[in-house]
Parts: C-alpha cells; sequence; structure tokens
C-alpha cells in the first residue's frame, strides 16, 4: 500500500511537472507569435511608409513640372488646357471648375469648366449665395470638403450636373488678394484623403499665381495698346497740324 501511495504520488508529481512544462512552452510559443506577429507588422508599417514617401516624393516632383508648364503660360486658354490634362491624372475630378471674382467684388463667374469631359455652361453665383460653397469658400477665404448626402439632397447641387458625393473647393489667393475659387468634384463617396487635399492645395497653388500673371500680360497688352493709340493720335494730330500750316 505505502509502495503503491508512493507510485501515485510520484506519478502526480511527473504529472504535475509535465503539465507546467506544457504550459511554459505553450506561453513561450505565444510569445513567439506573438513577437513574430509585432515584426512582421512593423515590418508591413514600414513598407508602407516608404511606400507613401516615394508616392509622395513622385507626386511632388510631377507637381514641381505642373507648375512649372503653368506659371510659363500667359494666356488664359492655354492654362485651362493645361489643367484639363494634369487634374485628372491626379486627382478624381470628374468635374472641376474654375469661378473668377469679378471687378465689383459681389459675384464669382465661371471661366473654366468640364464635366465627364465636357465643358460646363457659363455660371455666375453672387457671392452672397448661402447655399453655394463656392461663394462660401469666398466669403470665408478657406478651403472647403464637402461631403454631400448619398440621396442628393443638398442645396448646393445644380439641377442637371453630375451627382456629387465628394468636393473640394479653395479659394485661389496671391497673399490677401482673391482671384476666385477651384472646384473638383466626384461622384464617389470620401473620395479625396489627406494626399488628394495636398495635391489640390499644391495645384491651386500654381493656378493661382499663372491667372495673376496672365491677367498682368493681359493689363500690359492693354496699356501698350493704349500708349501706342496715343502716340498715333499724336503724330496725327501732329501731322494735321503741319498741314494746315
Amino acid at each position: 500500500s505505502q509502495l503503491a501511495a508512493s507510485a501515485r504520488a510520484s506519478m502526480l508529481g511527473r504529472s504535475s511537472a509535465d503539465r507546467v512544462e506544457a504550459l511554459q512552452l505553450r506561453h513561450l510559443n505565444e510569445n513567439a507569435r506573438s513577437e513574430a506577429q509585432h515584426l512582421q507588422d512593423m515590418a508591413e508599417a514600414e513598407r508602407q511608409k516608404a511606400a507613401l514617401m516615394q508616392r509622395n516624393s513622385l507626386t511632388l516632383e510631377k507637381l514641381g513640372l505642373i507648375g512649372l508648364e503653368l506659371t510659363q503660360h500667359l494666356e488664359l486658354g492655354s492654362i485651362f488646357d493645361a489643367l484639363s490634362r494634369h487634374i485628372p491624372a491626379l486627382l478624381d475630378a470628374r468635374a472641376f471648375e474654375i469661378y473668377l471674382l469679378d471687378e465689383d467684388g459681389e459675384s464669382l463667374n465661371s471661366v473654366f469648366g468640364l464635366e465627364d469631359g465636357q465643358p460646363l455652361p457659363p455660371d455666375c453665383i453672387a457671392l452672397s449665395d448661402t447655399d453655394s460653397n463656392a461663394a462660401r469658400c469666398a466669403r470665408e477665404r478657406r478651403e472647403l470638403s464637402v461631403h454631400l448626402a448619398a440621396d442628393g439632397s443638398d442645396p448646393s447641387q445644380v439641377p442637371g450636373t453630375m451627382r456629387t458625393l465628394s468636393a473640394l473647393f479653395a479659394p485661389l489667393l496671391i497673399g490677401e488678394r482673391l482671384l476666385g475659387v477651384v472646384t473638383v468634384q466626384s461622384p464617389q463617396a470620401q473620395a479625396y484623403g489627406e494626399h488628394e487635399r495636398m495635391v489640390f492645395r499644391s495645384l491651386n497653388a500654381f493656378t493661382a499665381i499663372a491667372l495673376d500673371n496672365a491677367h498682368a500680360y493681359r493689363r500690359l497688352q492693354q496699356a501698350q495698346s493704349q500708349l501706342v493709340a496715343k502716340e498715333k493720335l499724336a503724330a496725327l494730330g501732329s501731322l494735321v497740324a503741319g498741314i494746315a500750316h
């Protein structure tokens, strides 16, 4: 009986030791798996970070070239042609429109717009229009990221145009001087993240500079035309006076 009890105790001791060892091994295995998963997660995060940095670097390089091209143009038509080529390659912009502030500063006039590659009709928006996101953007002079209702029940939605679910609006500013507003719009929900907004801001800055340069060039041409006309009138006056004499 004593030998049997001793054998049972020995077996129970070995069984307990085996269970403790098994628990320790399981714990070690779980720790190893957790550490391996953590390392995999870190490696994936680094890979995504490197891919994002490369993507941003390529995007910035492309934006620099686009900015150089835009600011070299001095005609509005050339600027709009360049934008219509480059914006769809960088953003989901099924609709794209530029508004310029009129001389009295009371309304925004559409000077260029495309929807699915087709020109949009001219439009005029009063700066006081409370339903217009473009007017609000101009009044507040800040970027707007707008996510519209899926059923299209939004007062800013223009009847007869593409139903928009995502839109970005930004003021065209030269310092504190407002030139107008530019907008890109998409039928996709949540189409514009931080990367897309960064691209949009850069394009807006280049566009504002290009439009201001074109406006200054047009004023210079008008001044030159007026000067030539005055010189011709002065020469004609001298000729008439000489003939009369």
